[in-house]
């Protein structure tokens, strides 16, 4: 079973999916160079570094804020999963 069921971020192909387990991006909440929507910063030439919307002046763009409204709504649907499991114990 695939952590995708429970909203979690995997990179496709691996046997045992808590080995290809990827932390998210801090600012989209996507897995970079996989579905991160986080432009390079014109600074510095990092993506998804929260740091860069504070230092460098970036703004989140409209596939950012989209993103990040879907992830919310996947964190939600994550904590229901779990705590149905945990009702079920």
């Amino acid at each position: 079973m695939s952590l995708e069921t429970f909203g979690c971020f995997c990179l496709p192909g691996g046997s045992d999916v808590l080995d290809n387990y990827v932390e998210p991006c801090e600012v989209c909440g996507g897995i970079l160079g996989f579905d991160c929507v986080c432009p390079k910063c014109m600074v510095c030439g990092e993506v998804g570094d929260p740091w860069c919307y504070k230092e460098h002046g970036m703004d989140l763009t409209d596939k950012q804020q989209e993103k990040i409204v879907m992830c919310m709504c996947d964190d939600e649907r994550v904590a229901d999963l779990t705590s149905r499991a945990k009702l079920e114990d």
